[in-house]
């Protein structure tokens, strides 16, 4: 927020809790995000927010579209088996919840234009990857190239993480990345500590 965070804070906290707490005419919203939202200090006066993380099974599969949904789709338009395979490669292998999903802005666009492409690219700001990545020491950065090489990695990783942590300890960023979708999870032996690959070798 270019340094206005504390003028900006109350403002917020009034304005959600007017939203989401206060007002008679709202039974339930939805705020989707990437880090923890319940304990940013700009819901410190709201006490009933249920947070839903990449590993939670609860609504696992309404974040993205599964490949019933997509082939379904690919079919109607007449694409072939092969087709499948491509859509597949392109934009599947993401997880929510252990739900495979594909990326729903891609396969949208996919369908519109029927032409492969890096859709997500103009999508979001990849800036604090970078410079969590270049702040990360020679562990993080030999795990991340082990994860451009199509290997797994044995990481920490915090899922309740808010955004503070990202600038001082230099692991959150296996979190941070987990919850922006960069990474997935492929098998947990401990809850803290998740083997995880990225998506597909089209890194968003």
């Amino acid at each position: 927020m270019n340094g206005y965070r504390d003028e900006l804070t109350p403002f917020i906290r009034t304005l959600f809790s007017n939203t989401f707490k206060t007002n008679p005419s709202l039974e339930r919203g939805i705020m989707a995000g990437i880090t923890c939202l319940s304990k940013e200090s700009v819901f410190a006066d709201m006490n009933h927010l249920v947070t839903v993380t990449a590993t939670s099974e609860q609504y696992a599969a309404a974040f993205g579209f599964t490949e019933e949904e997509v082939f379904a789709a690919l079919e109607r338009q007449g694409y072939t088996e092969n087709n499948k395979q491509d859509v597949k490669n392109w934009y599947g292998g993401f997880t929510f919840g252990g739900t495979e999903l594909y990326n729903p802005w891609a396969v949208t666009c996919f369908l519109s234009t029927g032409k492969f492409d890096t859709y997500w690219a103009n999508t979001s700001e990849n800036g604090l990857v970078g410079t969590l990545l270049r702040k990360g020491g020679p562990d993080i950065k030999h795990e991340f190239e082990n994860l451009l090489k199509g290997g797994n990695v044995t990481v920490p990783v915090d899922e309740q993480m808010f955004y503070n942590p990202l600038d001082t300890n230099p692991e959150a960023v296996w979190s941070f990345l987990l919850a922006s979708g960069y990474l997935k999870v492929v098998q947990s032996y401990q809850k803290s500590r998740p083997f995880v690959r990225t998506p597909n070798p089209f890194i968003p």
